[in-house]
């Protein structure tokens, strides 16, 4: 018999691959309700749908004291790739998980068209002391702003 953590993971992965909006409005629920690991889950299988509707209540989650909860939430909001999801990002604190997802996220808004969004992510991180492959992935998509 499978114990209520399992249990939690199953429903979270098959709500998760669901294609309706009431299984998105269920992760979004749970997000109220859980702590810890089952939060971070939840807010992975949010990114995984990019369910824009969750941008708000992620962003909140971006500056969270739980390091694992404010990493989840950066991942999820650069899978989510928007203007607003950006905009979240850049409150984030500098790890590699905030730095890989606003990356990713400058990725999504230049390949939807929006340049100056994409641009600005990218400006970020094309300068300062971030690591090399950082300044040179960011001047990169500067560059195919451009285009």
């Amino acid at each position: 018999m499978l114990g209520d953590e399992e249990d939690s993971h199953m429903a979270r992965y098959a709500l998760e691959r669901i294609e309706v909006p009431q299984a998105a409005a269920a992760l979004r629920d749970a997000m109220g309700k859980l702590k810890g690991e089952l939060l971070a889950g939840v807010i992975g299988s949010l990114g995984v749908r990019e369910d824009k509707e969750s941008t708000a209540a992620l962003a909140k989650l971006v500056t969270d004291s739980d390091q694992m909860i404010a990493d989840a939430a950066a991942v999820a909001l650069g899978n989510i790739g928007t203007a607003e999801a950006a905009d979240a990002l850049a409150k984030a604190k500098v790890t590699v998980w905030s730095t890989d997802a606003s990356l990713i996220c400058a990725e999504k808004l230049l390949n939807a068209g929006n340049k100056n969004a994409a641009k600005a992510v990218y400006m970020r991180f094309a300068v300062g002391d971030h690591p090399k492959h950082v300044r040179l992935a960011a001047t990169a998509g500067m560059l195919a702003c451009t285009r």
